[in-house]
């Protein structure tokens, strides 16, 4: 199986800033980058993606420089994968 090498938590929220910050000022995350109305936030090695994840199963390029695709499991929980790319 192929190794995984790092872990990011996508977690679809109804009010993405006001979780942002309270990720931010009562779980002690830090803002790494917002953009396109997602936030990703970490904590040490815990990072975490706030917002409305749309049900896409193709494989896609996004503007942060990863090329994702998700599946559901059979509880219907969304699990993402990427991989990191060259963005132009």
């Amino acid at each position: 199986m192929p190794k995984l090498n790092q872990v990011r938590c996508v977690l679809a929220v109804n009010d993405h800033r006001k979780s942002a910050d309270f990720y931010r000022e009562k779980l002690g995350f830090k803002l790494d980058l917002e953009v396109e109305g997602w936030f990703f936030l970490s904590r040490d090695n815990f990072k975490v993606m706030l917002d409305h994840c749309p049900d896409e199963v193709a494989a896609t390029n996004r503007p942060w420089g990863t090329r994702e695709f998700s599946i559901e499991t059979p509880d219907g929980h969304r699990i993402m994968f990427g991989q990191e790319i060259n963005v132009p």
